[in-house]
């Protein structure tokens, strides 16, 4: 390379890198396909598997050898630990062993479709889970002294999968176009609740009941657009994603916060019942 192309080169490099902290959770976050995972979702500049209809759709018009692809992490475990769960005293904690989210994709072939390439895929983007609960008793007895009870629960759930098809084609030597059509599918549902009892050494009862509850699911549309320009060995390529488009959806949501036989001001503004 000369160095008027030595400059616009690292031009490029410079003023992408201004925006480079977008990928996070676009790309680096998760990664599909084995292009995808050995370079740690760095690959919008060029993919030559079927995740490129999720990478860049434009450079997949390179890609005419493989017809299937279908990837997983072998397998993923997590714990998460909540200390002192919403002030109980309680620790709170979920684990889990499982196979994480993958793609799976696959190229149509017909003679119709000419130098066209068309990919149905399948992108599972989450699926989280956190279910824990904890009682803690003070044992009673017939001695002057209060009983009490705590419970501290929590339940979340969260998938999130995208259905897309795409479209790519060699539109100049080694200019390639593509767009992919996603339909994600997203819900989600969680649960939290508190419960305290106490009984002092008169007879007195007073307890606290907190929950909130909601879940709801919701269908959108988005298009990722792609261009890949391949200058062997040196590939570039760009991608622009559109804003999600609401289709469909609908949830709920509950709360219920009941106090009796406690002061509410040294409750942080809990009232004596309030449930919507």
């Amino acid at each position: 390379m000369n160095k008027l192309e030595l400059s616009l080169l690292a031009s490029i490099f410079l003023i992408g890198s201004i925006k480079v902290f977008a990928q996070d959770t676009q790309y680096w976050a998760k990664q599909y396909g084995t292009y995808g995972e050995l370079l740690g979702g760095t690959v919008v500049g060029g993919i030559s598997d079927l995740s490129a209809s999720y990478y860049n759709p434009g450079s997949k018009a390179f890609t005419t050898d493989s017809a299937l692809i279908l990837t997983t992490h072998s397998m993923q475990a997590y714990i998460i630990t909540m200390d002192d769960a919403f002030g109980t005293e309680s620790s709170l904690t979920s684990s889990s062993v499982k196979a994480s989210p993958g793609i799976f994709a696959i190229r149509l072939q017909s003679e119709w479709l000419g130098d066209n390439q068309i990919v149905i895929s399948y992108i599972s983007r989450y699926d989280f889970n956190f279910e824990a609960q904890e009682l803690n008793p003070t044992p009673y007895s017939n001695s002057p002294i209060s009983y009490s009870a705590n419970e501290a629960s929590v339940f979340e759930n969260l998938a999130e999968y995208w259905p897309g098809i795409s479209w790519s084609k060699e539109v100049y030597k080694n200019i390639g176009i593509g767009a992919t059509l996603y339909l994600p599918y997203r819900s989600q549902s969680a649960r939290n609740q508190v419960l305290l009892q106490k009984m002092d050494s008169t007879g007195l009862n007073s307890s606290v009941t907190v929950f909130e509850d909601y879940n709801y699911y919701n269908l959108r549309a988005l298009i990722k657009f792609g261009a890949s320009i391949k200058l062997d060995p040196l590939m570039l390529g760009f991608t622009i994603t559109t804003p999600s488009m609401n289709i469909f959806g609908i949830g709920s949501t509950a709360i219920n916060l009941t106090a009796t036989n406690i002061d509410s001001t040294k409750l942080r503004g809990v009232p004596t019942f309030a449930s919507d």
